[in-house]
């Protein structure tokens, strides 16, 4: 492909690519400071890659120390996110009218909020978890969402004013008019109930069905039937004290998974409640399962290391097995492996060659194909501003993980380090990587590819 906006190692300096705006089939199509300010050559990339997805800036308007923004979850079916804000309020971004709804959600029960997830098959439903101890359950009602939307934006336009998280309709003065707002919208429209936990709340999961959530505090993993109300206590395979770091339901409800005392990920399946353990050495990172449940990808924390649990008979039995395959990639060696193979493509301008720990891993993310693998490097990786993508295909023959190296996603100039990933579950042209940078600024980027199976 003979473009302007293809992104490589071996453009010139004066030319650097400032912004990755797209994948387009193993390709990665950026522009450079000068090129975002002209709108023909806009016009002209917008044409070549598709649609110019909106890329929104939070403000920490609190002036702390905490991130202005703390999470994200995808709505299931729609093309929306709800992003859990530094001041622990929450807001709606809706993607087709490209706009927050005319909704922030905030409670005095909502304080050192640590997660959010969408509630499936619910409408406008999700939960909400806290260092409190609390999960807190919002169901909006959708006569009060539906505001005036802006007019559909085509490019991204950097004189435009940064897009806080709430439109014109909503803006208030001062925090204290925001504050009151909230209180009388929460009176009259939204349905809200709150579980109640003696331990912090790390992380929260909702089952395929949305009546099931599963929390994850202290040492206990607590199922609550949402429609209920109460809580079950999920046995764990250990008598000794333990940790629990993380849970997470797998897309059909077949399994759940936890992270256990840091190096042990334990898999439940849900029909009979019997569980298994991998046990390793390193501390796991991210988690995080392809939409088929066949494939579970999980990452060490500040490693290079990246394994693939399969589950062989998925689809043969239509019910939960432990018949497992574990297979281990080193992220060094398929990067290293890429530049290698381009006589003219140097990687010694991007990092130290020396350095063995410049591929550890800090988070990533799988899209819901399981095509697309994105990651964040660790603190200390000189590649810590930029996020790697790669290629996934699954080998049936023999039963294996095959990753190639597609590119470095670029942030702009000041938006510092990568923090969240997050895959859009229902985008149909491949995949949408929703990143959120150190700055607030929140990214969207289409990888455009074919979605089955070659």
């Amino acid at each position: 492909m003979n473009s302007p906006f293809i992104q490589n190692q071996n453009q010139n300096q004066n030319q650097k690519i400032e912004i990755t705006l797209c994948e387009k089939n193993t390709v990665l199509l950026g522009l450079t400071g000068e090129q975002q300010k002209d709108r023909k050559t806009l016009s002209e990339f917008s044409k070549i890659s598709g649609t110019i997805y909106p890329h929104i800036l939070v403000e920490n308007r609190e002036n702390t120390n905490e991130p202005a923004i703390k999470s994200i979850s995808w709505h299931k079916y729609q093309q929306k996110f709800a992003v859990l804000l530094g001041d622990d309020q929450v807001a709606i971004f809706d993607l087709l009218q490209q706009n927050w709804e005319n909704l922030q959600l905030s409670n005095p029960e909502q304080t050192n909020s640590t997660c959010i997830k969408y509630r499936p098959l619910s409408g406008d439903s999700f939960a909400v978890g806290n260092a409190n101890g609390n999960v807190i359950v919002w169901r909006i009602k959708h006569s009060l969402i539906f505001g005036e939307s802006q007019e559909e934006m085509d490019f991204i336009d950097e004189n435009q004013e940064s897009i806080e998280p709430f439109n014109s309709q909503s803006k208030m003065r001062n925090e204290q008019k925001i504050s009151h707002l909230m209180e009388q919208e929460s009176k009259e429209g939204v349905i809200m109930c709150i579980l109640k936990h003696k331990k912090p709340v790390k992380m929260i999961s909702w089952a395929d069905n949305g009546r099931l959530i599963a929390v994850a505090s202290d040492s206990f993993i607590f199922i609550w039937d949402i429609f209920t109300q109460k809580q079950t206590e999920l046995k764990r395979p250990s008598s000794f004290k333990t940790s629990i770091d993380s849970v997470e339901w797998s897309p059909s409800g077949l399994y759940l998974i936890a992270i256990m005392n840091k190096t042990q990920l334990v898999i439940y399946e849900t029909q009979n409640w019997n569980s298994q353990i991998l046990k390793y050495d390193l501390k796991i990172g991210s988690i995080c399962w392809n939409s088929n449940d066949d494939m579970l990808c999980l990452s060490f924390k500040n490693h290079v290391e990246i394994d693939f649990v399969r589950f062989m008979n998925t689809y043969s039995e239509s019910k939960p097995s432990f018949d497992i395959n574990v297979s281990s990639e080193n992220l060094n060696e398929i990067v290293e492996n890429h530049f290698r193979s381009f006589r003219n493509l140097s990687h010694q301008e991007i990092i130290d060659q020396d350095n063995q720990d410049e591929y550890s891993i800090k988070k990533m993310a799988l899209d819901p194909s399981g095509k697309r693998l994105a990651i964040i490097f660790s603190d200390s990786s000189p590649l810590n501003k930029l996020i790697c993508l790669l290629s996934v295909q699954q080998l049936k023959i023999p039963y294996s993980i095959q990753l190639s190296f597609i590119g470095y996603i670029h942030g702009s100039p000041e938006c510092g380090k990568p923090q969240i990933l997050s895959f859009s579950p229902n985008f149909t042209k491949g995949a949408l990587l929703c990143c959120v940078w150190e700055n607030g600024r929140i990214q969207l980027l289409p990888l455009y590819f074919k979605n089955d199976f070659n």
